[in-house]
């Protein structure tokens, strides 16, 4: 029998590792065509729309095969009481350059009456510095060197002991503000920040996944990075929250050391109980992974710092068919 069948009998009459993501998949996919805003399907397509504004040449003709969709999940979108303003002038604009651009067809034109209709009964929409594709030459230059970024990651290092203080909660927000500009497949976004400032929170969260003993009561804050299945209708990107997760919590780290901050990403194992543990003391809802932990806090200036040596640029790179 092959390697692969014996991991099939494995996984499906051994052991269930699997069957907790099987199941969160499969409710964030539901949850997905039952979400009454759209928003996920909404982002998603217009950042399709933009990526077609930008291309060299154009077409006369794109975007035909999902614009009807992208206007109905607009005009859903607009009527939910809970929007989002940055998506939703983002979106109002893109399908206005898209519409004056765009050849004409029948789907077009039933297209660019929903929108005009649509954004009609929409009254908060103003039409001004609103978002729209832009020359790379006219984006802000910015004066941070390479030896400043190096300087920086050098410095960012994995703290465990931090001073006896709270945080203020407008840092944590300001570097999450930073964390929002990172990559994220078709602008999804697929993941939200669960912060836990209350001692007995943070306790109880940050010893769920094992790795801090010794350590855990020292951070004032705790973040959980959650990843939201409900951002993908197929299987096939179950592992995006990973990646766009791990994008943003970069950035996020490297901007709280700009603040005077230091953290410590810690590792959630992929354990069911541990899901469960967390998914109770958080409420978390059923289509939710934790990507990771997080802890937070303002150094303790005496304390010793692991150095942990990276590996050589050399046998962490190659170009091409090199080994």
């Amino acid at each position: 029998m092959s390697g692969l069948n014996l991991s099939s009998v494995y996984y499906k009459f051994i052991s269930e590792q699997f069957n907790a993501e099987q199941k969160r998949v499969l409710i964030g996919i539901e949850q997905y065509y039952r979400n009454v805003d759209a928003s996920f399907l909404l982002r998603r397509n217009i950042h399709r729309l933009e990526k077609g504004l930008i291309m060299q040449p154009r077409r006369n003709l794109f975007a035909e095969s999902y614009i009807l969709e992208t206007v109905i999940a607009y005009d859903s979108y607009i009527k939910y009481n809970n929007v989002d303003n940055n998506l939703l002038e983002w979106s109002f604009n893109i399908l206005k350059s898209y519409f004056q651009v765009v050849g004409v067809s029948d789907v077009i034109s039933k297209s660019k009456e929903i929108f005009k209709n649509a954004s009609d009964h929409k009254r908060n929409i103003q039409e001004k510095n609103l978002p729209i594709p832009f020359k790379r030459s006219d984006s802000q230059h910015v004066s941070i060197t390479y030896n400043d970024l190096l300087d920086l990651s050098l410095r960012r290092r994995s703290i465990r002991w931090y001073q006896n203080r709270g945080v203020e909660r407008k840092l944590i927000d300001s570097a999450i503000r930073v964390s929002l500009l990172s990559p994220s497949a078709c602008n999804r976004q697929p993941f939200r920040y669960q912060i836990f400032d209350e001692p007995n929170i943070v306790n109880a969260v940050i010893n769920i996944p094992g790795g801090t003993a010794g350590w855990s009561h020292s951070p004032p804050v705790v973040v959980a990075i959650l990843g939201q299945l409900d951002a993908f209708c197929e299987e096939r990107d179950k592992h995006v929250v990973y990646i766009d997760s791990s994008l943003s919590a970069m950035a996020f780290m490297l901007a709280l050391e700009t603040l005077g901050l230091g953290s410590c990403a810690i590792n959630f194992p992929d354990i069911p109980e541990y899901h469960e543990e967390i998914k109770r003391v958080a409420h978390l809802k059923d289509f939710e992974t934790t990507i990771m932990l997080i802890a937070l806090g303002y150094p303790d200036q005496d304390s010793l710092v692991p150095f942990s040596a990276k590996k050589e640029l050399n046998n962490i790179r190659s170009y091409n068919n090199e080994k």
